[in-house]
């Protein structure tokens, strides 16, 4: 195990994401927690680490005199315009020059891109993780020591300002957590990556969870686990479009089957990487990073297979026919070794090891990539939560029902659950969706959220075409947690509009945030 050096800057607290980071940590360094095999760990390191304490988010709060305006926020009635005043507030604020010279300090240790990650204290704790609800920022770290500085203390205050954003302060309400004393830490790490041309990005990144709640076959079993995996930086892993999701244990055995249109269809498209001329997020198409197995990002052609009509094969050598599609399936990075790592065979044990020594299922954000100078492939360990699951639920009976009296059914690849007295079903069209004006389906989401509210208190069920909470409005309704928060059932449809099939979201965090 390898780590870059982790250093706590402030008295305070460190949050719940920087405790789980130092668990992490500490039990991948113990030699008697047992991982198996050990030879594995030695594949497995940490990024460069910065802990900013919630002493600094303490101190911004008081001398920028926002005391009154948070107690408003959390718990005078439930109003947007305040919690835009707040924010507003947040980010007009303004640190002591001690409190920008402390901070500006961490810059020293980190020549590459940066991300500023929220560390809060109720965050990913058991049982209630509140994964997604609080603002993490990349940056590219370039430019002149003003400009950097500039872009990192402003990064700050927008992770500050998500401390009160409306979903975070509507699930706090929905958990019993608005009465806590809820401060905000930071994470300040290198972006685990590699610059090729004016890009920066980690060969590959994802998420892993040591419990799957979406076993689509039967060879494949809950403790199996579950990952989400991509080329790229890791924002593309959590609910953004297609991903390559497999059990660790299972590799090879696809959720969208053998069929070669399928495998096309639900294969990664677009990359998120770090544009360091702009220095910002960005989101390119896989092809601007592999234009063919020469003209590459290092490392990349095992990720590649290539279509020549119905026949699907991975290139044997790195001359590729240019006539043949490309395709992001990870074929060559999970059947073999790459860079001398085992993927799947390393995050199996990671997953494994940290829920046994833990005692609680896990949730672990990782990124993948090579070491030019010591010539080895490491899995870096971002970050490391609690998976909320919810209880095993018990078999039940289905009352042999006429099919005019059937709504909807499915056949397979779904939990069990029981869901009674529904008293509401709040349906979205999906034909009429489809059809509607792109720019106005955000109207659509607003919508939800006001009959969220309306029906605050009673039993109903949301069903609606794609994604719920898609980022994009096509692939389903763009709502945030507060505008679902109060529903007892979520329905996703798949139904074929002319040629068009929406996304759903098995395994994505969307739902993992529920």
């Amino acid at each position: 195990m390898h780590d870059r050096g982790i250093i706590k800057l402030g008295e305070g607290e460190i949050g719940g994401k920087g405790t789980g980071f130092i668990n992490a940590q500490k039990i991948l360094n113990d030699k008697k927690s047992g991982f198996q095999p050990e030879a594995l760990v030695d594949n497995i390191a940490f990024p460069q680490t910065v802990l900013v304490t919630t002493e600094f988010f303490s101190r911004f709060v008081e001398d920028n005199k926002l005391k009154s305006m948070i107690e408003e926020v959390e718990h005078g009635p439930h109003n947007e315009a305040s919690s835009e005043q707040l924010k507003n507030a947040i980010l007009e604020g303004s640190f002591t020059e001690e409190m920008s010279r402390d901070l500006c300090s961490i810059l020293d240790s980190f020549p590459n891109p940066i991300v500023v990650r929220s560390s809060s204290l109720l965050e990913d704790q058991k049982g209630a993780a509140f994964a997604g609800k609080y603002e993490s920022i990349f940056l590219g770290n370039q430019g002149t020591k003003m400009e950097k500085e500039g872009a990192f203390l402003n990064a700050v205050k927008r992770v500050y300002s998500s401390t009160y954003n409306p979903s975070a302060i509507a699930y706090r309400h929905k958990h019993g957590f608005l009465q806590e004393n809820e401060q905000m830490a930071l994470l300040v790490q290198e972006v685990v990556g590699t610059r090729y041309e004016k890009y920066y990005l980690p060969a590959m990144a994802g998420v892993g969870f040591s419990q799957n709640g979406y076993c689509w076959n039967k060879e494949i079993n809950k403790s199996d686990g579950l990952v989400r995996l991509v080329f790229g930086l890791g924002t593309r892993a959590v609910g953004r479009g297609y991903v390559r999701l497999f059990s660790p244990t299972k590799p090879s055995m696809r959720p969208e089957g053998t069929e070669v249109n399928n495998i096309q269809k639900c294969s990664q498209k677009n990359v998120d990487v770090v544009d360091l001329e702009q220095n910002v997020l960005k989101t390119v198409h896989f092809r601007e990073l592999v234009q063919d197995g020469f003209k590459c990002f290092p490392g990349s052609q095992p990720m590649i297979s290539l279509r020549d009509g119905a026949h699907l094969y991975r290139p044997i050598s790195n001359l590729w026919n240019s006539q043949h599609i490309q395709i992001l399936t990870m074929d060559g990075v999970l059947s073999s070794l790459w860079m001398n790592l085992d993927i799947a065979k390393t995050l199996e044990c990671l997953l494994k090891g940290l829920e046994e020594n833990l005692k609680y299922a896990v949730d672990v954000e990782f990124a993948v990539n090579y070491d030019f100078e010591k010539n080895k492939a490491n899995l870096y360990i971002l970050q490391v939560r609690s998976l909320s699951e919810k209880e095993n639920g018990k078999p039940v009976s289905i009352p042999d029902l006429k099919n005019e009296d059937l709504i909807f059914s499915i056949k397979s690849n779904i939990p069990t659950a029981y869901v009674p007295d529904i008293e509401y079903l709040v349906y979205v069209d999906d034909i009429a969706y489809h059809n509607w004006p792109y720019r106005e389906k955000q109207s659509v989401a607003r919508v939800i959220g006001k009959l969220n509210e309306a029906l605050k208190g009673k039993r109903f069920a949301l069903i609606e075409p794609g994604r719920w909470g898609s980022w994009n409005s096509e692939l389903g309704v763009p709502v945030n947690y507060a505008e679902i928060s109060n529903c007892v059932l979520l329905v996703e449809i798949a139904r074929r509009c002319a040629t068009y099939v929406p996304e759903v979201s098995f395994g994505s965090h969307f739902f993992r945030i529920l």
